[in-house]
């Protein structure tokens, strides 16, 4: 059954009640954070038990994303997800720089996820749905929620941080 026929097969007082709920939400932010590509391929990159070094989310980043970002790029992307709290940098004793996405990070993951599936299986099959056995009943539903299974404590941004330059 198609949205549509759901919507022709509601009562009156469904409908209404429906309608209600559309007009609510159209002046109410959804709560989903902006999040662009490369801010989202950097934080799946970082999601790991131990941190990222820097050196390979750049190595990652430019294999990912033709043409490369370029140094001032890629600095205001780390850095700006360091600033909104997504990413924790470190430094160790030698100097060498780490990344890993925090617990906000891990939630701006999950708000993406489903939406980003979904436009990728939009993208392949041309469906505007989850094509079946990713339902429900098994697929999608079923994969871990990322930060489920304490695999990693909390993430929060250092008190020292880095220089920049």
């Amino acid at each position: 059954m198609h949205d549509d026929d759901r919507f022709e097969n509601m009562t009156p007082q469904e409908r209404a009640e429906f309608e209600a709920k559309i007009e609510a939400s159209i002046n109410t932010h959804s709560g989903h954070p902006t999040v662009t590509v490369q801010e989202w391929a950097a934080l799946v990159r970082c999601r790991a038990d131990r941190p990222v070094p820097v050196d390979e989310l750049v190595a990652s980043m430019y294999r990912w994303f033709v043409p490369f970002l370029s140094a001032q790029e890629f600095a205001d992307l780390i850095y700006g997800q360091e600033d909104k709290g997504w990413l924790a940098i470190t430094q160790d004793e030698e100097g060498m720089r780490y990344a890993q996405t925090t617990l906000l990070g891990e939630e701006v993951l999950a708000a993406a996820e489903r939406p980003l599936m979904l436009a990728g299986v939009f993208r392949l099959t041309g469906k505007d749905s989850i094509p079946q056995g990713l339902g429900d009943e098994g697929g999608l539903q079923s994969l871990p929620k990322p930060g489920s299974g304490g695999r990693r404590g909390d993430r929060r941004p250092p008190d020292h941080r880095p220089d920049r330059r």
